[in-house]
């Protein structure tokens, strides 16, 4: 059985979503992207950094635009199913 990464753990975005607003994930994320460091203070590979990013990012924008946390992560997984059907 294949280790699951903790990068990749809904907990891990969902915390991530619910300490950090969308402007500071979406600096954490092109600082990642351009540099390979952030200052959301996430580590891993870089390629898990940037997915784990972009996930909370999603959920912290519907939180903003009046989700709950439940709803919002429940609505990325329909996304993300969504996209590889």
């Amino acid at each position: 059985m294949q280790k699951q990464n903790p990068l990749t753990s809904i907990k891990v975005v969902r915390d991530i979503a619910s300490v950090f607003n969308p402007e500071q994930i979406s600096q954490c994320l092109e600082n990642q992207i351009r540099n390979e460091t952030n200052e959301c203070g996430i580590y891993g590979e870089h390629i898990d950094i940037v997915n784990a990013l972009a996930r909370a990012g999603t959920i912290r924008q519907l939180v903003e635009n009046g989700a709950s946390l439940t709803e919002a992560t429940r609505e990325l997984g329909r996304r993300m199913r969504r996209i590889t059907e």
